[in-house]
């Protein structure tokens, strides 16, 4: 997949899109899209994409869906963002050793940030996925939550 064939169809996923184009372009990517651009799925675009890209992620398996673990997290910023649910749903394929690292980190940068509704959807991932608080390194971070 060269550049310009990766713009074309991330184009295509906008729902301001015809419905059909955008199925097009879901199709095209879940079978076609190359480990470099998966995070760019979301990294390169707005919430008008992101249902959609969270199909093509979904699609892929969790193998695949690795690459874009960080960019799955950031949907967590606003639970009421497209693709922030599917996002969850995508996480939950995983390992909590394989999750907990990442977590870490941008809970961290919520933190940093003072983004308390992030800190919320974190922590709302957290609860759903079963993990205990007590196994982050920056658990005390979780009390700033706010929906």
């Amino acid at each position: 997949m060269e550049e310009h064939e990766f713009q074309y169809y991330l184009g295509h996923l906008k729902w301001s899109m015809p419905e059909n184009t955008q199925e097009e372009a879901v199709n095209y990517f879940s079978n076609k899209i190359e480990d470099k651009y998966i995070s760019r799925l979301i990294q390169d675009t707005d919430k008008d994409t992101w249902g959609n890209s969270m199909k093509i992620i979904s699609s892929l398996g969790k193998d695949r869906a690795i690459i874009a673990i960080q960019w799955l997290l950031f949907l967590l910023k606003d639970l009421n963002w497209p693709g922030a649910n599917e996002s969850i749903e995508v996480l939950k394929q995983f390992d909590t050793d394989e999750l907990i690292p990442f977590i870490d980190i941008v809970l961290d940068q919520a933190d940093l940030e003072e983004d308390s509704m992030w800190i919320y959807g974190i922590k709302e991932l957290i609860g759903k996925l079963g993990i205990e608080q007590s196994i982050l390194s920056n658990k005390e971070v979780l009390i700033k939550a706010k929906a």
